[in-house]
Order: structure tokens, then C-alpha cells, then sequence
């Protein structure tokens, strides 16, 4: 069930049906690779910013100068015309370039995806050579790209927390973007919500149960809980920020919740706008912990 659900949500990442028509534009998976197939029937190689099918949004992508697969992970790139290389990140899940954020495994590539500390990522990279760039500038074209995540391995304690921040800003993200698309406001974050979250997401770890460890509810993980007027928690254990909004996108699950515009509590009716996402890794899984609090109309 996990992989059929990670599989519609990446589809819906890329913006990209598959055309049963010959040489139709647009993304086609092969196994466990993807490539971008043009209007000719030729996979993309090299660099490429690909903008979104249903939306004005573009990111960049590295396909393989001679297989054409999309790059995930770390790569080692040379440049073109130069014998300068530099170490990229791309999202292990829909392929898009990292920019002015700190990767999983505690590593930081600036507003053009480049990795600018010495030496070699602790995470294997691969090497490739680049293909023909586009000829609008790449320097301000990925300075605009908007940031992407999925996860890998910390290598500290500080890498660790840094990771799991950087799991709760995508999967929030995610769950803006879901609204946007329903004509919907964005998820505001609220600090003690956040803090609440990242509690229960460590007490996820230990028992993952919707009461906390010493059987009390999960809001008085929350200080001054009193003061927030309804409160809803979700909850989900996954590989990826990816799947869990992938798991939470399907009908009768926490969807109701996510794309509620309003709903009724105890005869007054509230509006979801502020949230608070924690999220704690242990031996390789997420735990995510969400709380929701609604505004009375």
C-alpha cells in the first residue's frame, strides 16, 4: 500500500500525465528511473529547468549526459566549458535541485544548489559530466528555483536536528501546496504548536499511540494548551515527508482535516490556521507528529 501511494504522489509531483500519443512532452518512468521525454521523443539530457504543468513554478534538473536518468542525491558535476566541479543535491523523490538549505546529512548548498564547504559530502556522490545548458542564465534562473526535500542519513546530533527541521518545513510545504490548489490559506505556523509537535514526535518513537506514553492526552504536550480553542492531532510514521502527505492525501484519511475550510465543534464553528509539525528519525523511519488549531468564525 506504501509504494502504490508513493508512486500516485510522485506522479502528481512531476505535473506530468503519460500521453498514450506518440512523442508526447513530459516525464516517463522506466523501472526506478525517470527521464523527460521532449516533443521529438528524445530523452533530456544535461541541465534542464523544467517548469510545473499546472502552475508558474520551475526547478532544476540534471538528467545523465549519455542514459538521460534523472539525478537523485548527491552529484559531482563538472561544469561546462570549465574543469570546475561541484557537489549538487537532488531530491531522492522528484529529482529537483536543493537551494540555500541544509541537506539531510547536515551539509549547506547556497541559492545556486552548490555545496560550498571543502572536501567530499559524507554521502557517496555521483560524478557526470554536464550536458548543454540552457541559454538563459543558470545563475538567475536557479536563484529563483524554490526549495525541495526528502531524506538520508544525519551524521551528528546537530546534523540529525537539522534534518528532521528541515522533514517538518517540507512536509509542511506539501501541505500548503495541497491547499493553494484547493483555493485554500496557507498553514500558519504557530511555535508552541511546533514545540507540542516535536515532543510528541519524539514520544511517537516509544509508543505510537495517540495518548502519550504515560496515558495522558496528546495536547498537554503543548504548554498553555488552555488558551488554543480546538485542537486536532494527526499522525504518521513513514520513509518521507513525500509519503506521508501521500498517505494523508487519500480519501476518509487525515485529507478531511488538511483541506477543511471550516468545521464544527461542540455547536460553534472553526477555521484550521495555525499548526505546529514535529518530526523525530529513528532507525531510518519518520515519525510525524501535526497539531492543528482552528479560530472560531
Amino acid at each position: 500500500m506504501r509504494r502504490s501511494l508513493k508512486t500516485i504522489f510522485a506522479a502528481g509531483i512531476f505535473s506530468a500525465l503519460l500521453s498514450v500519443s506518440a512523442f508526447a512532452a513530459g516525464w516517463k518512468q522506466t523501472g526506478d528511473v525517470w527521464h523527460y521525454i521532449d516533443d521529438e521523443g528524445n530523452a533530456l539530457k544535461g541541465w534542464h529547468n523544467i517548469k510545473e504543468e499546472n502552475g508558474d513554478k520551475t526547478y532544476w534538473y540534471y538528467f545523465d549526459p549519455d542514459t538521460g536518468d534523472m539525478a537523485t542525491g548527491w552529484r559531482e558535476i563538472k561544469e561546462a566549458n570549465s574543469d570546475a566541479r561541484h557537489y549538487y543535491f537532488f531530491d531522492e523523490v522528484n529529482g529537483a535541485m536543493w537551494v540555500d538549505m541544509v541537506t539531510p546529512d547536515g551539509n549547506y548548498v547556497n541559492a545556486d544548489g552548490v555545496w560550498i564547504e571543502e572536501g567530499k559530502p559524507e554521502e557517496n556522490a555521483s560524478t557526470a559530466e554536464t550536458g548543454s545548458q540552457s541559454e538563459t542564465s543558470e545563475e538567475q534562473t536557479k536563484a529563483e528555483t524554490e526549495t525541495v526535500g526528502n531524506d538520508s542519513e544525519g551524521a551528528s546530533v546537530d546534523s540529525v536536528q537539522r534534518s528532521e527541521e528541515a522533514y517538518a518545513e517540507r512536509l509542511l510545504e506539501l501541505l500548503n501546496e495541497r491547499r493553494r490548489a484547493e483555493g485554500l490559506p496557507d498553514f500558519k505556523t504557530d511555535e508552541k504548536l511546533a514545540e507540542g509537535a516535536r515532543i510528541r514526535a519524539e514520544e511517537l518513537t516509544r509508543s505510537y499511540s495517540s495518548l502519550r506514553p504515560d496515558g495522558n492526552k496528546s495536547k498537554y504536550a503543548i504548554d498553555g494548551w488552555e488558551n488554543y480553542s480546538a485542537l486536532v492531532e494527526i499522525k504518521d510514521r513513514a520513509s518521507s515527508p513525500e509519503e506521508t502527505a501521500a498517505d494523508w492525501a487519500v480519501e476518509g484519511s487525515s485529507e478531511e482535516l488538511i483541506l477543511s475550510d471550516s468545521f464544527v465543534q461542540g455547536g460553534k464553528t472553526f477555521s484550521f490556521t495555525d499548526i505546529g509539525i514535529g518530526c523525530k528519525e529513528k532507525d531510518g523511519e519518520l515519525f510525524f507528529a501535526v497539531f492543528l488549531n482552528g479560530h472560531s468564525d
